[in-house]
């Protein structure tokens, strides 16, 4: 009888979803485009311009895609470089799908409306050809990615309206009837998926928060005076609690990493958040590995800065999902904003999920990522050997 209740209860979210994701199509699939006038004086030179943009984002999306499933048919997890490529290709789309949204508001029933529709039916279907079949993929994009203004479900919004919109083939897609079929049956597994996703993470959100409520009064001044002097900009932190509960259901040693901004500032994604902490605040913890990449070049450095503040604001990953951006964990921050880096990961629970111990274990094998020092309550290194690492992971 519980499980009859269970799938009529499935069922209704199910339904509740959709109705919230049924927007009005009559003018894009956006939900929202910015309101400020645009300047119709070129109009034509500025949708030959969008077309040209949209067709270089086509074929860039699709050798991001053939990276992509060569990884997929290699079973190996997805690299953080992929992932930040795709996000960063479907920005610069979403830039062009805003103004075409904004020509189809600001002119009704104008030209300038006909030729801005049939880009918008031309770049859902660039996105229906590019994204629509990697189920893994398409309920990434459809999470969304506030790093990359991306909202949820982007890609769907998008392939709903190229099905309500779509009466002829004058645009040069024609789509046939089965491949509406095969929409609606992913439509509904999707939801079916990111309900029961939803609910699994709420779960974990609840156990872990009650963990956390168990921990002991953190003394971070004993810690300060020895972390801040060694840091530079860019260091990557992997620190040990033991006063707190949740250390112990962490796997592995480390149970925390961050990473160095610069300025007294650490990024972390904390169960809060991603938030930025000062000293104070994050030197809880009574161990601390500091790593760094030691051949850094300004440009790199620059961009793992920049790609680790825009992860600010994100929601914790109690998923424990490194393939999913739209929330992420402390390691999966390192793991987005090194993205240049092959990080070791675990496969659990149907999904590969990375932990501060695969970052310290990447580097031990790794000749670019050196130890700069572990120090604890009773002992100072610097420089500590791979093998010393190597034994306090093994534990």
């Amino acid at each position: 009888m519980f499980f009859n209740y269970f799938k009529y209860i499935k069922l209704l979210v199910i339904f509740i979803v959709g109705l919230s994701s049924c927007a009005s199509f009559s003018d894009g699939y956006l939900s929202a485009v910015p309101t400020a006038p645009i300047d119709i004086t070129n109009a034509n030179e500025v949708f030959e311009q969008f077309e040209i943009e949209k067709e270089r984002l086509a074929i860039e999306s699709a050798e991001i895609m053939d990276s992509i499933e060569f990884l997929q048919k290699q079973h190996k997890p997805l690299r953080a470089n992929e992932l930040n490529r795709l996000f960063l290709n479907l920005k610069a789309n979403y830039v062009i799908d805003e103004k075409l949204h904004l020509f189809c508001k600001s002119y009704p029933n104008d030209s300038l409306t006909d030729q801005a529709e049939k880009l918008l039916i031309k770049s859902a279907a660039i996105y229906n050809r590019n994204f629509q079949h990697n189920k893994k993929i398409r309920r990434i994009i459809n999470r969304g990615n506030i790093a990359y203004s991306i909202p949820p479900n982007f890609l769907k919004a998008s392939q709903t309206y190229l099905w309500k919109v779509y009466k002829d083939e004058s645009a040069g897609y024609p789509i046939q009837q089965n491949q509406r079929r095969n929409f609606n049956r992913e439509n509904y597994d999707d939801t079916s998926y990111l309900t029961w996703y939803t609910f699994s993470g709420f779960v974990s959100q609840v156990i872990a928060s009650t963990i956390s409520m168990t921990h002991l009064e953190p003394q971070p001044e004993e810690n300060i005076s020895q972390l801040m002097p060694l840091l530079e900009p860019g260091d990557i932190i992997c620190q040990k609690s033991r006063n707190r509960l949740t250390d112990k259901f962490i796997p592995g040693y480390f149970g925390h990493s961050a990473i160095y901004l610069g300025n007294s500032l650490f990024v972390e994604a904390i169960l809060e958040g991603t938030v930025t902490s000062n000293p104070h605040k994050f030197a809880e913890g009574d161990s601390y590995l500091i790593i760094r990449h030691k051949n850094l070049a300004p440009v790199q450095l620059e961009n793992i800065l920049r790609l680790s503040q825009a992860q600010l604001g994100k929601k914790y990953d109690f998923q424990y999902d490194s393939e999913s951006p739209d929330i992420i964990t402390c390691a999966e921050l390192v793991y987005i904003a090194y993205d240049f880096i092959l990080w070791d990961m675990d496969y659990m629970a149907g999904r590969y999920m990375i932990t501060p111990d695969n970052i310290a274990n990447t580097a031990i094998k790794n000749p670019e990522l050196i130890f700069i020092s572990y120090f604890d309550k009773t002992s100072n290194i610097n420089y500590p050997s791979d093998a010393f690492i190597q034994k306090l992971l093994t534990n």
